[in-house]
């Protein structure tokens, strides 16, 4: 699996819109494409049509909360649609990698759980 990011501070550079794209011509070479909507703005899930009130979000992901679902906007191309709450909880999961950090416990962070995401077995997911 490789992983590919797009990234940066300042807006209205086109990131959303890189992503939309290069997701698209990716899944065009029969590769299996998700594009992860890791912005509490959703401007990647809101380009792909998907509504606010989805059922299953990165949020729910990184909680671990909810039913694994993820929707499928053209063969090949799958959308884990954002959440407006992404930016609070972000907060929270920095403050628990900083308790690790200081050897304190703490619970499973997020971004762990993110990075794990490659090892799931398999993907479920919706068709438009």
């Amino acid at each position: 699996m490789q992983v590919m990011t797009i990234l940066t501070e300042k807006g209205g550079v086109g990131k959303t819109t890189t992503a939309i794209h290069l997701g698209a011509a990716l899944a065009s070479t029969k590769n299996k494409i998700l594009l992860i909507d890791f912005d509490s703005q959703r401007n990647l899930s809101q380009g792909y049509k998907i509504d606010t009130d989805r059922n299953y979000n990165v949020l729910n992901f990184l909680q671990g909360t909810g039913d694994f679902r993820l929707k499928e906007k053209a063969k090949n191309l799958f959308v884990m649609s954002g959440s407006k709450q992404l930016e609070s909880f972000i907060r929270k999961d920095v403050a628990v990698e900083d308790a690790k950090a200081q050897g304190k416990k703490s619970q499973v962070s997020g971004f762990r759980r993110l990075q794990s995401f490659g090892k799931r077995s398999k993907w479920s997911n919706e068709k438009v």
